[in-house]
């Protein structure tokens, strides 16, 4: 599950991971699906919080390759070994942010799953 691009406005989890994790489980037959909010920061579901918030020394894997290994350990893809928040991938600077049309977007999204997949009204 190696990470391909950033896209998305989240820069403290990268998106790229998904979007490999997706695309394993649909060669599968796995039936799934995956939705991106580009203009979407980490946390932008929560209210509480002003449309961005500058978080300076909080720590990203978001440049890192991870994968999983043979006995479920989570690798450094470049490296073969454990990987470890002390990895030189690890970046600093993120930001959080509310976003009300995301929000929104995204609440709509699973009450229209749920009412698909219960077959609710």
């Amino acid at each position: 599950m190696g990470q391909s691009g950033r896209t998305s406005a989240d820069d403290w989890t990268p998106i790229g991971p998904c979007r490999d994790y997706v695309k394993q489980l649909k060669g599968a037959g796995a039936d799934v699906a995956l939705t991106e909010l580009p203009h979407a920061y980490h946390a932008y579901d929560w209210p509480g919080l002003a449309a961005s918030v500058s978080l300076p020394e909080a720590l990203s894997v978001r440049a890192c390759s991870i994968e999983e290994g043979d006995n479920g350990e989570i690798l450094n893809a470049k490296t073969g070994k454990v990987f470890t928040m002390k990895d030189a991938c690890v970046e600093k600077g993120t930001h959080l942010g509310y976003n009300a049309a995301a929000h929104k977007a995204t609440v709509e999204g699973i009450t229209q799953f749920l009412k698909t997949t219960f077959k609710l009204q």
